[in-house]
């Protein structure tokens, strides 16, 4: 598929699973690893949840709805899970899942939006406009918002940030929002980086925030107060060592994007690179560790 390619120009599949609802936000999860947004519908009953993902109709679109059947049937150890697949004409595509977001808040004052959502905001909330698409969400992953949540709390007025795998760009708008007076995001998808430079105009805060693309800290020179990466633990742990080269001393490295039985490894890893660590956050099987810089 051209990566340029319009969201709306390709036709979708509608994924939909009826799942305990002790099983929720491990099925979930698997939809999120697949890049689709996640919808839940409650029926009155409550004996079950029904969730809806989306793919898009690509060449490898069969290969991957069998690896999120396959995941599925085995979180659910094989109780034989109800899924029903339709294909979405381009045209219903837009109403059939804009229906299912609504504003949210995370931490005390950051809120995300979509545009066609209204929201009565608050005098000190702090509010993004993020819609979701092809590759990347809305912001409402757990790992994002643990980092979300851990921006607030770490982050002070004039801080100096960067963003490491950047996506959508939501944790350096949440930065600059926050206060600080430099954001750098870098991602080493173009894709990545054209929608998080897209999304950070729409909210109008590109004079505040530079998107770069390269591989983890390639491009990334300076020294700052804060480092937040929320990306996969083996790569949180291969830029510990850049990070640290990077951060002020009693600077910040919040981490993200780390399944929650890694979460030790990734802790003793900062520890022996000469961070200490000051919290760990956990939710719905992901954790968040941050470090301290000695």
């Amino acid at each position: 598929m051209d990566k340029n390619m319009a969201f709306t120009d390709i036709s979708w599949l509608e994924i939909k699973v009826k799942v305990p609802p002790e099983h929720v936000d491990a099925v979930a999860n698997l939809f999120h690893e697949e890049g689709s947004g996640v919808a839940l519908e409650e029926p009155a009953s409550r004996s079950f949840v029904v969730i809806s993902g989306y793919l898009p109709v690509t060449e490898s679109v069969q290969e991957r709805l069998e690896k999120l059947r396959a995941a599925i049937t085995k979180v659910l150890d094989n109780e034989g899970p109800v899924i029903t697949v339709s294909e979405l004409a381009v045209e219903d595509w837009a109403e059939s899942w804009r229906r299912y977001y609504r504003p949210f808040r995370v931490g005390r004052r950051l809120v995300i939006k979509q545009s066609w959502n209204d929201y009565d905001a608050r005098d000190d909330d702090l509010v993004m406009v993020v819609d979701p698409g092809l590759a990347f969400g809305c912001g409402c992953h757990p790992t994002t918002c643990l980092c979300l949540e851990l921006l607030e709390r770490y982050l002070f007025p004039g801080a100096a940030v960067c963003d490491i795998g950047t996506g959508t760009g939501v944790l350096a708008m949440a930065a600059a929002l926050l206060g600080a007076k430099e954001v750098v995001a870098v991602d080493n998808d173009p894709v990545a980086v054209r929608v998080a430079r897209e999304t950070i105009a729409a909210n109008g805060l590109s004079g505040r925030i530079t998107v770069e693309q390269g591989h983890l800290l390639d491009k990334i020179k300076g020294v700052y107060d804060i480092v937040v990466a929320n990306i996969l633990a083996d790569a949180v742990m291969e830029a510990a060592p850049r990070v640290l080269r990077l951060l002020q001393h009693g600077g910040t490295y919040i981490t993200g994007g780390i399944p929650e039985e890694r979460g030790e490894e990734v802790a003793r890893l900062l520890e022996n690179t000469g961070f200490r660590v000051s919290q760990t956050a956990t939710r719905d099987g992901w954790t968040s560790v941050v470090g301290l810089k000695r």
